[in-house]
């Protein structure tokens, strides 16, 4: 078997999901240099040469804008990813079951809206709401360092260096953010924080960027117990591209050491469970030193990795599944109305 032809048979027939993007970050910041139409110009036919299908785009707040202007940073990196979607018709985002069908259904490209980390809501839970209304779909509750919701996982094997759950006004938000239907992504938290998560809510949730812990001992990646419950609720975890949360060592065959990963997932929860958040670096911003911190360069690389679970033996459906259909699914179940 050509296993590649068969990867991009796959991407073409399947459509590729992938749960995280830091794109709006870089959108602004080009917007602000005078630059527009990031998305047509630089990233769509990317997109489209891996059949794209839906894409969560995640809001990042750099470390300092916080905490005065984390709020207004989310706001202008969500208006700008709106502007250079309304200039390149073959995208769209959604921000309920309704918009995200209506926009598969028309072909387009679908953005969801997440954020990667709940700085932009300070101690207020109607910044949650009205960020709710902006568009946002989804939220992990912290990126590497502590909010006022919970704190974040370093990268780093020592749990330590991060201890502590939820905090009060963390548990208030974890409710809110189910009675608004925006999924939880569990990435990034630290484990006392998710498993309180965990406790607070019952619905299910993503690890949208997260590797497993049990082949590399990064703190920042999902223990077993955490990625079971994952599972059991009908979640999804999404394999992390990132070289820094693969492995530590210098190997020509990233691909293979993040398939690692994948064949750890399979056997302790499952296929139904695995996606791609794949969390490009470099394809954002060129790395100074040019040595790429990731495991594929672009989008229309990652059927590279496809291709290699198929030499593993996956099956069709598994695969299937992986690129694209896990995720579907889980968006379409689990989204607002």
């Amino acid at each position: 078997m050509n296993f590649y032809d068969k990867a991009m048979e796959i991407h073409n027939r399947v459509g590729l999901v992938d749960a995280h993007f830091d794109l709006p970050l870089e959108i602004l910041k080009k917007h602000k240099n005078g630059e527009r139409d990031i998305i047509k110009t630089k990233y769509i036919d990317d997109f489209k040469k891996a059949n794209a299908k839906i894409i969560v785009m995640a809001i990042y707040i750099e470390t300092d804008l916080i905490p005065e202007s984390s709020f207004r940073a989310a706001v202008e990196q969500i208006e700008a990813l709106y502007a250079d979607v309304a200039a390149c018709e073959e995208c769209v985002v959604a921000a309920n079951k309704k918009e995200l069908k209506v926009g598969l259904d028309d072909g387009k490209i679908v953005f969801l809206i997440s954020l990667e980390g709940l700085e932009p809501i300070n101690n207020s839970h109607y910044l949650l709401s009205a960020l709710n209304r902006l568009g946002v779909a989804g939220a992990g509750l912290t990126w590497a360092r502590r909010n006022y919701v919970a704190d974040g996982s370093r990268f780093s094997p020592n749990p330590e260096e991060s201890p502590g759950g939820l905090s009060t006004f963390g548990r208030e938000i974890v409710k809110e953010m189910d009675r608004l239907n925006i999924f939880i992504d569990l990435s990034h938290i630290n484990d006392e924080g998710a498993f309180d998560v965990l406790k607070v809510s019952s619905r299910p949730m993503i690890a949208s960027h997260s590797n497993s812990r049990s082949v590399y001992n990064l703190q920042r990646n999902i223990p077993d117990e955490i990625a079971k419950e994952i599972a059991k609720r009908g979640g999804v975890i999404g394999l992390n591209g990132v070289c820094v949360l693969v492995n530590d060592k210098e190997t020509d065959d990233k691909i293979g050491a993040l398939c690692d990963h994948a064949d750890y997932y399979m056997k302790l929860i499952g296929p139904e469970h695995i996606g791609y958040g794949i969390d490009f670096a470099d394809y954002i911003f060129p790395p100074v030193d040019g040595k790429s911190s990731d495991t594929v360069a672009t989008y229309p690389e990652i059927v590279k990795i496809t291709a290699e679970l198929l030499r593993r033996g996956y099956s069709e459906k598994d695969v299937e599944g992986i690129v694209g259909g896990n995720l579907r699914r889980f968006f379409l179940n689990n989204l607002a109305d």
